[in-house]
């Protein structure tokens, strides 16, 4: 799992328990002390890498890619840019899970098209509910990348 974003580390500490790796991301230093606690710290199967998530190198393959408010805050500009990343970084098969505000419109507004995305780059949407999360009508998307 890729925690994109990862923040305090609390999610990539959930996933740890579940999966043989995680790959915490987050543009913070991992001993930053704005966070009271950074749960990534000491967990032997967690790897925290503190940068851009938009300059991980494409050759490093994941099963699947999380991000939970991550491209709302930071790449509402950028959404596609973004999502060719986490495409890239990918295995054919894998899954996208995103947390968001909903994908379809940001302060009303629309920014993106979750639908035209995936017939763009060959994937599917193979779950999506609304959530409870921050404020406002928010969603949980997982998003599959297709085998070739």
């Amino acid at each position: 799992v890729l925690d994109a974003g990862s923040g305090n580390g609390r999610r990539s500490k959930f996933f740890s328990n579940y999966v043989k790796k995680v790959v915490a991301v987050d543009v913070a230093d991992l001993h930053d002390l704005s966070y009271e606690r950074n749960h990534a710290l000491g967990v032997e199967n967690i790897e925290y890498i503190s940068s851009n998530f938009m300059d991980l190198p494409d050759d490093r393959k994941v099963d699947v890619v999380y991000s939970e408010g991550f491209f709302y805050y930071l790449y509402q500009c950028y959404e596609e840019e973004a999502f060719r990343k986490v495409l890239s970084l990918l295995r054919e098969g894998g899954i996208f899970i995103i947390i968001e505000g909903h994908w379809r419109t940001v302060n009303r507004t629309p920014k993106y098209n979750l639908e035209q995305l995936m017939m763009k780059y060959n994937c599917k949407i193979i779950y999506e509910a609304p959530t409870v999360w921050g404020s406002g009508d928010n969603r949980l998307s997982i998003v599959q990348k297709n085998k070739n």
